[in-house]
């Protein structure tokens, strides 16, 4: 065994030589120098058929080896691909809409920057978006609202950042068509909705430049705008599409006859609405979407975390800078009366060698083969186990008798949303944010 890792690693090595010409290689070998009698290397000249051949049985030339390319590492693991700037995992992808092929599960990078506490020091989030790469995960969530009082785009600058060099491995949402009333001296503050034409042109190009590219993969409409007409924003998504600026496009927190009139201007790729156990308001929706062969990806599939069962009385969240703190399903009356839901997740767990997180996300993934839950998280175990979850085997009579069990479990309220508040409310506009950003 040890006699062959060499060999495969020495034709990795003299392969790398041929090709690399004046460039340095370095590598750490994964074996000790004592443990490998002979190394057989091969180098090619243009072609695999003209490999000459050459036995290195001299320890001292083996040691060389480590001398002359210490530094790079190469692991024997299952992996894709091994290289600096490629996947080291590989998760199912799923379809949505007719063509746009992602992640079964995206990331929510929403909490790097917004909403969920403190923003996370910036590289450390860096890392923490590139190990989501590493774990499998193409589709990364953003939108260009998605900020601190500073910089009211932070998240798209840091995704944009963080997916420079594999940009052609993945697909980036964002979205456009709200902003938030400043004014507000609620923790979530109301949202002001606003998809006039003219807003989208500057919002479109703003999110370009801070993302870092010349086209988004999937771009939402953040909010229904009830000023505008869906015909109005499906022209201007059109008109993107053809100008190469965005590729697919969706709506989010829709509904059937808003959706409908969209799609028949402008076909619609997917609907980013609100699911999870907590809320399936949006089931209503499904026969639509099957009809109009578009995706959904599911935004708080685990009601905000709630359903990972990490969370008890005890918890606490800033007032400031946390929406959980606002949020019903995290009141200590909540948590007694979840309490069955809960223990339904952990018997479900056990039963599949999972965790409740996986539970509550191979529910939604089992369900239908086009949604795609994005979960936010900003640590790498929690990731990893989510990514887990795209394993987890649910039958379908199993998922039926799941639902049916939910649907008898009382539960409390669950976080709705922000209040949507008239586009006349007072607080900066589109214009004067990306202008404050600017100045700074």
């Amino acid at each position: 065994m040890r006699k062959y890792i060499a060999l495969v690693l020495a034709l990795i090595l003299m392969l790398g030589l041929v090709g690399c010409k004046e460039k340095t290689v370095n590598i750490d070998f994964p074996f000790e120098v004592g443990d490998v009698e002979t190394i057989e290397l091969y180098r090619y000249a243009g072609a695999p058929v003209s490999a000459e051949k050459k036995v290195i049985d001299a320890e001292e030339t083996i040691k060389d080896l480590y001398d002359r390319f210490e530094g790079l590492t190469l692991k024997l693991k299952e992996t894709e691909e091994t290289t600096r700037h490629r996947r080291k995992t590989v998760m199912t992808n799923r379809i949505l809409g007719t063509d746009l092929s992602v992640s079964a599960l995206g990331l929510g990078c929403m909490g790097f920057s917004h909403a969920y506490g403190a923003p996370t020091e910036r590289k450390e989030a860096v890392h923490a978006i590139r190990a989501a790469f590493d774990l499998g995960y193409t589709l990364f969530d953003t939108a260009e609202v998605y900020g601190t009082q500073d910089d009211p785009h932070d998240n798209e600058r840091l995704v944009g950042e963080a997916l420079q060099g594999i940009r052609d491995q993945v697909q980036i949402i964002s979205k456009f068509g709200i902003r938030f009333d400043q004014t507000s001296p609620e923790v979530n503050k109301p949202l002001i909705p606003d998809a006039r034409p003219a807003t989208i042109r500057r919002a479109v190009e703003g999110s370009l430049q801070r993302l870092r590219t010349d086209h988004i993969d999937l771009y939402f409409q953040h909010r229904i705008d009830p000023e505008v007409e869906p015909e109005t924003v499906a022209e201007v998504m059109a008109a993107l599409i053809r100008e190469g600026k965005i590729t697919h496009w969706g709506i989010s927190e829709a509904g059937e006859d808003y959706l409908r009139r969209a799609h028949a201007v402008c076909p619609v790729t997917a609907v980013e609405n609100r699911y999870s156990m907590m809320a399936r308001q949006y089931e209503s929706l499904f026969p639509v979407l099957e009809e109009l062969r578009v995706g959904l990806v599911a935004f708080s599939p685990m009601a905000n975390g709630f359903l990972t069962g990490a969370y008890g009385k005890e918890s606490r969240f800033d007032p400031k800078l946390d929406y959980r703190s606002a949020m019903p399903q995290f009141t200590p009356q909540a948590m007694d009366q979840n309490q069955e839901l809960l223990a339904l997740l952990r018997e479900l767990a056990q039963a599949k060698n999972a965790t409740s997180a996986q539970i509550s996300l191979a529910w939604m993934l089992c369900k239908k083969p086009w949604i795609v839950p994005i979960p936010g998280s900003r640590r790498l175990d929690r990731m990893k186990e989510n990514a887990g979850a795209a394993e987890v085997r649910l039958t379908p009579a199993e998922v039926a008798a799941l639902d049916r069990r939910l649907d008898a479990i009382p539960m409390s309220a669950v976080f709705g949303g922000s209040r949507v508040a008239a586009r006349g409310s007072s607080g900066p506009t589109q214009k004067e944010q990306t202008e404050k950003t600017v100045e700074r």
